[in-house]
């Protein structure tokens, strides 16, 4: 089941059913994870005491924004000769190619900055790296590399990269009309993009939800901007109560790592007293919080 019923007073969730409603206990969400402020670089002593500054991408110092750029373009273009002043002496150690076409690095996270003998331009460095695409998708990846500055270059003696799952997240809601889409029952074999696409076009606008006065029929969706693990899952949680808020069908869906959710009932927006719903992700026996929103537009 899809969406879940948050109940205020115990602090527990319920999933609703189908037609009859069946009620499960469920743990509350957990509180939506922070994400590092644009392009903080937060720099670590070999003591892995955390330094007293914080430095944006601008004031980054030229090794680390060559080693990191360079990180960068092995896994976007692993087949390129261009070096730009880096060198690899070994290739990017990676599980699988990233698939970055269409993306750009939009933030980076430096979590480790320290020398690695008595040598200061021999270093290591590990961080998170964070892409996003036009649709405003998003992936992260982990990083580090253990490198050498010299006068013609720097000089990557090893370094590998691995997509980050479990830790972010950025789910939009999106409400429908319920004649405006096929009954869900028939897409549940759609595809994360076939569906955003769809259901962003259709989907109601500010101004429209603003009008909404009376119980009605909609569908409700969830996407999950950011990729995660193929086996993570999307649910939909609400703390409304049943008069509120009754569902006839949901279903959750991953696309090889692309999560959403989605549910159609009846529910009663603009009105006394406000409910929530949220976007509640499960991976590997763990639930966070991934986003919400309210039922007062």
């Amino acid at each position: 089941m899809t969406i879940k019923r948050l109940a205020v007073i115990t602090a527990m969730l319920y999933i609703l059913g189908c037609a009859q409603s069946t009620v499960q206990n469920q743990p509350s969400p957990t509180p939506e994870p922070v994400e590092p402020s644009v392009s903080d670089i937060q720099p670590k002593a070999e003591s892995d005491e955390d330094f007293e500054r914080n430095i944006t991408m601008a004031d980054l110092r030229p090794d680390l924004l060559s080693v990191v750029l360079g990180i960068y373009r092995e896994m976007k273009f692993p087949e390129s000769t261009e070096q730009y002043g880096v060198y690899f002496e070994q290739p990017l150690l990676m599980e699988t190619e990233p698939e970055l076409d269409g993306y750009s690095l939009a933030k980076v996270l430096i979590t480790r900055d320290v020398q690695a003998d008595t040598d200061p331009l021999h270093r290591k460095v590990s961080g998170e790296l964070r892409v996003i695409d036009t649709e405003f998708r998003e992936k992260y990846f982990a990083f580090n590399a253990e490198y050498v500055v010299g006068t013609g270059g720097t000089l990557v003696l090893s370094s590998a990269a691995v997509p980050v799952y479990g830790k972010y997240s950025n789910v939009r809601f999106f409400v429908v009309e319920a004649k405006k889409t096929p009954p869900l029952k028939y897409l549940k074999d759609a595809d994360y993009d076939e569906l955003f696409e769809m259901v962003s076009e259709n989907a109601m606008t500010e101004e429209e939800l603003k009008k909404i006065d009376s119980f009605g029929e909609y569908k409700i969706f969830a996407f999950d901007m950011v990729k995660d693990a193929d086996s993570a899952e999307l649910s939909i949680y609400t703390d409304a109560s049943l008069g509120m808020a009754v569902t006839s069908f949901s279903h959750s869906g991953n696309t090889n790592g692309w999560k959403f959710a989605m549910a159609e009932g009846e529910f009663l927006f603009n009105s006394a007293p406000e409910f929530k719903m949220y976007g509640v992700i499960e991976s590997g026996g763990a639930q966070r919080n991934g986003g919400s929103i309210t039922s007062s537009f």
